[in-house]
């Protein structure tokens, strides 16, 4: 339970994007046109691209709270960075750092959280997944509301509160407790790579579908959510 409680947290303040609603006006503040925010962005997508499934090979190799760590870290760094930043070479670190971020704790904190449910038990997972999602949402809302607020007087206001609260997560993510998992041998890539190949296109037809429906569903929402920036 203290897991749970720790990882709901954890993604609450990941969550608490500050920045997220007025992204493109604070972009523009510091002297950048669309076109340049669209390939920042572009850089970001490209990282989370490269990295996102060997942040997961990573993760059965060393450890799933070491790599939330990691990913936690990278995520302060990123956020100090846009802090200090008054280049788009500023803004592209930026752009990198969360991707690694990104990269290094999507899916490895939603795996720690089923991994700290009692095993067998569907209906405690469900509970869990439901609380995980409301209170993600719920903070998600909730910084956009506030960031605008704080934007309306001072970007410089966002970019602090962003800094302190892009730290916060590394807080949590040091008391987690690794879940007992067997770990993937480090020295046989060749046998795990088969392994993971056959488990994501050959074992299972809903996993297949699931994962086809996620890239698909991923670009479309991606490509609308900036295409439609520039008339928010």
């Amino acid at each position: 339970m203290k897991n749970i409680n720790l990882l709901i947290l954890l993604r609450c303040l990941r969550s608490f994007m500050l920045i997220m609603g007025v992204i493109v006006p604070f972009f523009e503040s510091k002297g950048l046109t669309f076109g340049e925010i669209l390939y920042l962005q572009a850089i970001f997508g490209m990282t989370v691209g490269v990295l996102e499934v060997p942040s997961g090979y990573i993760a059965d190799l060393f450890g799933r709270k070491n790599t939330l760590l990691l990913g936690t870290i990278f995520d302060g760094l990123g956020f100090t960075v846009l802090f200090f930043s008054n280049s788009f070479f500023d803004l592209v670190i930026f752009e990198i750092l969360l991707g690694i971020a990104m990269s290094l704790i999507s899916g490895i904190d939603l795996a720690i959280l089923y991994d700290s449910v009692e095993k067998g038990n569907r209906s405690s997972k469900t509970e869990a997944l439901t609380r995980f999602r409301f209170y993600r949402q719920l903070a998600s809302a909730s910084g956009s509301v506030i960031g605008g607020v704080c934007a309306y007087f001072s970007f410089k206001v966002l970019v602090t509160g962003q800094m302190i609260v892009g730290w916060l997560p590394l807080l949590f993510a040091i008391f987690l407790k690794e879940p007992e998992i067997e770990r993937m041998d480090k020295k046989a890539h060749k046998e795990n790579f088969k392994e993971i190949f056959f488990h994501l296109f050959k074992s299972d037809k809903l996993l297949r579908i699931s994962i086809i429906n996620w890239v698909v569903w991923c670009h479309a929402t991606y490509f609308g959510f900036w295409m439609a920036q520039k008339y928010w």
